[in-house]
C-alpha cells in the first residue's frame, strides 16, 4: 500500500493499466480507495475504477454511490440535488456561492440565501454519506474528484483527446483509434445535458455547449470516414450521433451525403424526410436552404 519516493501520478497511471488487463482486480480497487487515488484525465472512461460517486447526466439524470442507484426517500431530498445538478453545470469545481444562490434562490438575498445554501450543502453531503466528496473552501464550491466520475467530463476529455492530435484528426490517428475513441464518446454522450429534467435557465448554456462539441466532434470522425472512402462506416457513425440528437440537422446532411455516395438513393430521400420531421417536432422549424438543396439534389439523379 505504500512504497518509498511514492508518486501518485505514476501509480495511477499502473493501476489504470492493470484495471485495463484484470490483472489482480481487487488487489488494484483497494489501493486506490485506501491511498485515495485518481486517474488522468484520458483514463476517466476506465473501467472497473472505484468511484465513490458516478453522475450521469447526458440523456438523463442519475447519480450511483458505490455502482448502486442513489436512493432518493422523499421530495425534501430533491433540492439538495438540484444543488448538484447546478454545480455540475457549472462546472464542478471552485463555484461561487452566489452564482449557485443565484440560480437557486433567484428571489432571496444576503443572509437568507447564504442560509439556504447552507443548509441545502448540509443535506446533500448527508444524503452522500461522505462530507468530503464536496469541498467548499473560501465561498466556492467543489466536486473533490478523488470522488467523483461524471459523464459530461468523461465526454469532454475524450473528444479534446480525439481533437489532440498536432496535425488534426485526419492525418494523426488510424482507423483501429478512431474507431476506439467514437465507442468512448457513444459510451457516454446518451442525449442533451439534463434531458427529461424540467427545463432550468442555468442548463443552457452548458447543454448547447456539450451538444455542440459533440455535433462537432462526430462530424469530424464521420469526415474522416469519408476521407477514407467507407461511406459506410461513415453513415453509421452519423446514424448513432442522431439517435442521441434527433435535431443536428448538419448530420443528416452528411448521411444524405453518404448514402447517395453509397449508392443508396432512396435511403438519402428518407432522412431528408426524418430531417424534417424531427425539426418540426424539437424545434417548429424547416430544414434549412443547405439540406434542402442536397434533397434537391437526389430528387434529380435517376433511378
Amino acid at each position: 500500500m505504500h512504497v518509498l519516493w511514492w508518486r501518485p501520478e505514476a501509480v495511477s497511471r499502473l493501476l489504470v493499466r492493470a484495471l485495463q488487463a484484470n490483472i489482480e482486480f481487487d488487489y488494484v480497487r483497494g489501493l486506490i480507495k485506501t491511498r485515495g487515488l485518481i486517474p488522468d484525465a484520458s483514463s476517466l472512461g476506465t473501467s472497473g475504477w472505484p468511484w465513490a460517486y458516478q453522475v450521469f447526466t447526458l440523456g438523463q439524470f442519475k447519480v450511483l454511490k458505490d455502482q448502486k442507484a442513489l436512493e432518493i426517500g422523499s421530495k425534501a431530498q430533491r433540492r439538495p440535488l438540484e444543488l448538484l445538478k447546478v454545480l455540475i453545470a457549472y462546472g464542478g469545481h471552485e463555484v461561487a456561492e452566489d452564482r449557485i444562490t443565484d440560480a437557486l434562490w433567484p428571489r432571496i438575498d444576503g443572509d437568507s440565501a447564504h442560509h439556504s445554501f447552507t443548509t441545502t450543502l448540509h443535506r446533500l453531503r448527508k444524503l452522500l454519506g461522505q462530507d468530503k466528496a464536496l469541498v467548499l473552501r473560501e465561498g466556492k464550491l467543489s466536486l473533490d474528484r478523488r470522488y467523483w466520475w461524471v459523464d459530461i467530463w468523461a465526454f469532454e476529455h475524450a473528444a479534446e483527446e480525439l481533437r489532440s492530435g498536432p496535425k488534426g484528426l485526419h492525418d494523426s490517428f488510424v482507423p483501429e483509434q478512431v474507431t476506439a475513441f467514437t465507442e468512448r464518446i457513444f459510451s457516454v454522450y446518451r442525449g442533451g445535458f439534463m434531458a427529461g429534467e424540467t427545463d432550468e435557465p442555468w442548463y443552457f448554456a452548458t447543454r448547447d455547449r456539450v451538444r455542440n462539441k459533440f455535433v462537432r466532434t462526430v462530424s469530424e470522425i464521420g469526415r474522416f470516414w469519408e476521407q477514407s472512402g467507407n461511406w459506410e462506416a461513415a453513415s453509421a457513425c452519423y446514424e448513432r450521433s442522431l439517435e442521441a440528437d434527433p435535431a443536428a440537422e448538419g448530420l443528416y446532411r452528411r448521411l444524405m451525403i453518404c448514402y447517395q455516395e453509397h449508392g443508396r438513393r432512396a435511403e438519402a430521400i428518407e432522412v431528408y424526410h426524418r430531417c424534417s420531421k424531427a425539426l418540426s417536432a424539437a424545434l417548429k422549424i424547416d430544414p434549412a436552404a443547405e439540406t434542402n438543396a442536397v434533397y434537391e439534389q437526389l430528387l434529380k439523379v435517376p433511378q
